[in-house]
């Protein structure tokens, strides 16, 4: 709350005095990302829909209302468009050798998965195949459906892949991810206790609610404030034909 009053502030003193006077002021770090497509990363703030419809919505110089995803609180101002169009070569060349890089070490590692699963297949050892054509085997912690996972990271292909598994000892097709591609194994599959949960379900449902109730509050009171019409008559009580 102490945060979102702060970025209240500055929102205001940044619409009078600009963004980047009002963001020095009042000692807020002013970033500047990098020029990012619809819908796609952004530097500093990840994916981020609502501030990807924002910037493609309003003209340069605009200035948001107070935003906020998973992990930041914040107010982003448009400072550049580039028209669509074809970009020149020098725009391209590094992103393009990147793409082209990326492209050939992922059909390496589709060609060598595809290699090592057929020889699984026909009844190879899991693990001197994979020794066989110099690939190591990772033997993550226990995971759930939204943990980090050493060797796939996040990334929902490889992880819903696992949990299509059900049985210790069933392995997947090839599925490519974020890193490569990668064949997965089941060692085992825990059913998650749900004690504790049901004793602490009413207070967490409850406090799910008021995070909800807090953060539509906060939206209703933005839009308030941005459409409506405040006159100052602090000083109207100044002079003696006031009280007549």
């Amino acid at each position: 709350d102490k945060l979102y009053r702060r970025l209240e502030d500055f929102r205001d003193a940044a619409l009078s005095s600009g963004f980047q006077v009002a963001a020095q002021e009042a000692t807020l770090p002013a970033k500047q990302t990098g020029l990012f497509y619809p819908n796609r990363n952004i530097q500093f703030l990840g994916r981020d829909k609502a501030a990807s419809d924002f910037a493609f919505s309003n003209e340069v110089g605009e200035i948001s209302g107070i935003m906020e995803n998973n992990s930041s609180i914040y107010v982003i101002q448009v400072s550049d468009r580039k028209p669509a169009g074809l970009a020149s070569y020098e725009d391209v060349a590094e992103r393009v050798n990147l793409d082209l890089l990326k492209h050939k070490v992922l059909t390496m590692c589709w060609d060598t998965a595809n290699v090592i699963y057929d020889e699984i297949r026909n009844g190879g050892d899991f693990k001197k195949v994979a020794e066989k054509h110099g690939e190591t085997i990772e033997t993550p912690d226990e995971f759930h459906r939204e943990s980090y996972v050493k060797g796939i990271g996040r990334d929902p292909r490889a992880i819903g892949a696992a949990f299509s598994l059900t049985e210790p000892g069933q392995y997947t097709p090839p599925v490519e991810h974020d890193q490569g591609v990668v064949i997965i194994r089941l060692i085992e599959r825990i059913t998650p206790d749900l004690t504790e949960y049901t004793a602490k379900r009413d207070s967490l449902e409850t406090m799910l609610l008021q995070r909800k109730q807090q953060e539509l509050f906060g939206r209703w009171f933005q839009l308030l404030r941005e459409s409506s019409e405040i006159v100052n008559n602090t000083n109207r009580g100044s002079t003696q034909s006031d009280y007549l």
